[in-house]
This record gives C-alpha cells, structure tokens and sequence, in this order.
C-alpha cells in the first residue's frame, strides 16, 4: 500500500499546476486499482485546507464543491481509518524526533501509516518523511512501477 500524500491531489486538482497531469494519473491509476493508494481522513481534510483557501488560491474551490470532490475520491480510493491508537503512537514517535510545529502533521501521517502496515507515501514532500523512516517516493517514481 502506498499514501497518497496532500499535496499529490491538490496538485490533481489543480489543473493549472504544471504537475497536474502527473498527480492525475496517479489518482486514477489508484482508483482503477493499477496502484496500491489509500488515503487516510488527515489527508483528506488537508486538502480541503489548501483548496478552499484564498490565501493558497487566487480563486480557491467553494467549500461545498471541495467537499464533492473529496467524497467523490473517498469513493474512488481506499480511506484508512484512524486508529484509536494514534495519540499513543504519535507519543512514541515524538519521543524519538526533535520534530516541531506544522511537522507533527507529518507524524501524525506516519503514525497512521505505521498502524495500518502502509511503508510507502507517494509526496513531493520526500525529505520530510526521511527522519520519520518512512520511505517517501515521487508520483514519477509510482507511476513508473505500477502505470
């Protein structure tokens, strides 16, 4: 299994961005079953952070289309729950990082990866999972082994 990271669909859905078509293909390749993605609701939320902000978008989504859109993906794609475990694993992982602020978001991924048994995230963000010992790969990367 591999977690798609925030920043994979907010670049799908963003068909401006120059790395749509890559972030696209990765979705529907998940949604077809071609690649192992699976979401969990962190990511999800996140995403509708970014698209329906003005501060992120000079014409952010309407929150009720954003939210359309992520059900629709939630449909498509695998969604992970949250494990009850997941303050207890965060206390773990944050005993043994030196990690602070907006990067606990990222532990807080990695501590749902780690109890779901997910080692992969697919993110442009790869450096910030190296600490966490998370194996952080490229959409490019994904699509070349499973598209």
């Amino acid at each position: 299994m591999i977690l798609l990271d925030t920043n994979v669909l907010v670049h799908a859905l963003n068909v401006d961005s120059p790395r749509h078509p890559e972030c696209l293909s990765v979705l529907q390749h998940a949604a077809r079953g071609a690649l192992p993605g699976v979401l969990v609701p962190q990511v999800l939320l996140e995403c509708y952070s970014v698209i329906t902000s003005p501060r992120r978008f000079a014409y952010p989504t309407e929150p009720e289309q954003a939210w359309g859109i992520l059900r629709s993906l939630s449909e498509a794609i695998d969604v992970r729950t949250v494990p009850e475990s997941l303050l207890d694993d965060l206390d773990g992982l944050l005993s043994q990082t030196t990690l602070r602020g907006r990067d606990v978001f990222d532990l807080a991924l990695a501590a749902q990866m780690r109890s779901h048994g997910i080692r992969t995230i697919c993110t442009y963000n790869v450096r910030d999972f190296d600490v966490i010992g998370i194996r952080a790969i490229e959409p490019a990367q994904a699509l070349a082994v499973y598209a």
